[in-house]
């Protein structure tokens, strides 16, 4: 799983013409696989949690990571119906308590659930992408303070400061870079997706051009296809704003895309 959720993400920028695109994916496990698999994994199966005490499936990578990355990929490359089967399988909640369980103990390199960095990373652009899925979905991640505490943590300067000095997949400046954009893709969905209505000036700057949103969010097509779910968003946007100023996600998004800098 790993080795194939490493190759897709290499891929991430080409179109889907790519051969390597065209060999890969008919390789990725269905998605009720992957449901299965993430169920268990974060405790919610009828079975035993199939992670090793450490959490580790080496000393780079978490047991975790290639299982994100390959539903990363699907969610990515699958289609809005893609995205709205997974997110009628209760995957976006099972994201985030994988992120909420990914915690490490004190003085210890173990957590439990098995995510590395670049697992995280997958874990965020997963979430990302299920939120384009339905109106509940989106009122389930972003109207909850604490879903948004936990994902903006990730952006704060403790977590960015373990990633920067992690020397495997997802770690150095470019782990920064990565994680960074991706919970800011998250933060920055609801915005995307009110600014891409038809009619309106289109969004074109990109997060490392300065700007907030950006052009590659899933919001871009909500707020271009999708109507009834741009008016749920509309309808709860001073609701949402008002838990990120809660959780002074203003201050957290200018700490750490300066770091970037």
């Amino acid at each position: 799983m790993l080795a194939l959720a490493s190759i897709l993400f290499l891929e991430s920028g080409s179109s889907v013409e790519s051969s390597i695109f065209e060999v890969a994916v008919p390789l990725i496990p269905k998605s009720a696989m992957l449901c299965e698999y993430l169920k268990l994994s974060s405790g919610k199966g009828n079975e035993l949690r199939l992670n090793d005490p450490s959490g580790a499936l080496s000393y780079w990578h978490g047991l975790r990571d290639g299982c994100v990355g390959l539903l990363e990929s699907r969610l990515r490359w699958g289609g809005p119906l893609a995205v709205k089967q997974l997110c009628a399988s209760n995957i976006p909640l099972l994201l985030v308590d994988l992120l909420a369980n990914n915690q490490p103990e004190v003085d210890s390199t173990n957590d439990q659930v098995g995510l590395s960095p670049i697992g995280v990373v997958w874990t965020v652009l997963s979430i990302c992408q299920c939120l384009s899925g339905r109106a509940l979905t989106f009122r389930q991640i972003l109207l909850r303070c604490n879903h948004i505490k936990l994902i903006s943590d990730l952006i704060s300067d403790m977590h960015l400061k373990l990633v920067k000095s992690w020397v495997g997949p997802g770690g150095g400046k470019d782990g920064v870079r990565d994680i960074t954009n991706a919970v800011i893709d998250v933060l920055a969905f609801p915005f995307v997706a009110v600014q891409n209505v038809p009619g309106l000036p289109s969004t074109t700057a990109s997060v490392n051009s300065g700007a907030l949103l950006n052009l590659g969010s899933p919001g871009v097509r909500v707020g271009m296809e999708d109507k009834d779910m741009v008016k749920v968003i509309e309808e709860d946007l001073g609701k949402y704003i008002k838990n990120l100023l809660e959780v002074r996600i203003s201050f957290l998004c200018f700490s750490s895309l300066r770091r970037q800098g």
